[in-house]
């Protein structure tokens, strides 16, 4: 917004600067409340953002922007027996997802590209990742069988859904990550080690981003996940 003004496609006036100068107010306010301990509910700021929009111009308004998925609450219980993926076949769960990802958002009644983003979520659902938070990837499963079944269309929300669950499985894999990071600590080189208990020789420790740049690059590689 501030660049607008810089640029003159935007006037600097008494309520723009009043509308700027109560949302620093609202944030100011609710970052003091949540470093006290209170919950984080950004949608008790959606009043202001919907002001500094309107003044931009915006198109489109919708509180959900402000909405942070609660993929910890525990609303159903895990299945009683799910499928411990690798870091490799969940990758490729998520490359199966991406694909339908493209083909819905080129036709939004791609059967197969719709197909394709269900199959990838049942399988995130039924593995350990969906063990760790049943209810978010068991709701998220539900809306992908009412779009697979034509109970829902996919409109212009439903897309950016979809965006953001992309970067939901893209946090699972972070998630993977931050587990063997944790076990390093832990365990050590042991951890790598071709004979646990001997000097590691030329092994040292991996930064994540090496990890995760190997993980991408070679497909065939296993990662055992405890």
């Amino acid at each position: 917004m501030l660049e607008r003004v810089e640029r003159g496609q935007l006037r600097l006036s008494r309520e723009l600067v009043e509308r700027i100068a109560r949302a620093f107010g609202a944030i100011v306010e609710y970052l003091d409340e949540v470093l006290l301990g209170e919950p984080q509910q950004p949608l008790y700021l959606f009043p202001c953002y919907r002001e500094l929009l309107e003044a931009r111009g915006a198109e489109r308004v919708h509180p959900a922007d402000l909405f942070v998925v609660p993929v910890a609450a525990q609303l159903v219980v895990a299945d009683a027996q799910t499928r411990a993926l690798d870091a490799a076949e969940l990758l490729a769960a998520r490359a199966q997802f991406e694909r339908g990802l493209l083909q819905v958002l080129r036709n939004p009644d791609d059967a197969a590209g719709i197909a394709a983003l269900h199959q990838a979520i049942d399988t995130v659902a039924g593995s350990q990742v969906g063990a760790r938070h049943p209810t978010f990837w068991k709701v998220a499963l539900a809306w992908f069988e009412a779009l697979r079944d034509g109970a829902i269309a996919l409109d212009v929300y439903g897309k950016r859904l979809l965006a953001r669950m992309n970067l939901q499985l893209r946090r699972a894999i972070a998630d993977l990550l931050a587990l063997l990071d944790a076990d390093l600590d832990r365990i050590g080189l042991d951890l790598l080690a071709p004979r646990p208990g001997e000097h590691p020789g030329d092994l040292a420790r991996p930064r994540m981003l090496e990890v995760a740049a190997a993980l991408n690059r070679l497909r065939t590689l296993r990662v055992r996940v405890p």
